[in-house]
């Protein structure tokens, strides 16, 4: 995939362990772009919302740490960057990808909002989505 699409999806679904979260395999190696972690999302809307981000970086759109989109989905988006101890849990076929690199791969999670429109670290987020999309860009 990454050689005919330029990134490979992983979906992983949600268990006893946590929620699912899909992620892009490939960003960083043909982009020169971090790699995108979504959490917590129904499995019909996480494949999509990535795919939807994925189409913005083929196209020239460069996310960073702390930016906000509010044209990958009919909310507002933000990435975050991973913090690199949640990066082996998190990204395992990415780390596998990349073993061969001096230096570690970056990563975004793209985070969404409550119902309110707040994101995590915002005064009054609803603190229940915690539980659905953890914050990886926080170390342990």
């Amino acid at each position: 995939d990454v050689k005919e699409y330029g990134w490979h999806m992983v979906i992983v679904p949600e268990d006893e362990e946590g929620s699912g979260f899909v992620f892009t395999v490939g960003a960083y190696y043909s982009y020169g772009h971090p790699e995108i972690l979504a959490m917590g999302l129904p499995p019909e809307v996480g494949p999509k919302l990535l795919t939807a981000a994925m189409e913005s970086v083929a196209g020239g759109t460069v996310y960073y740490d702390g930016a906000t989109d509010n044209g990958i989905a009919n909310m507002p988006s933000r990435f975050r960057r991973v913090d690199v101890c949640h990066s082996r849990d998190y990204l395992g076929y990415a780390e596998w990808f990349y073993r061969n690199l001096d230096h570690q791969f970056p990563a975004l999670q793209l985070v969404w909002p409550d119902r309110d429109g707040l994101f995590p670290e915002e005064d009054g987020y609803d603190s229940r989505f915690y539980s659905k999309q953890r914050p990886l860009w926080k170390p342990e």
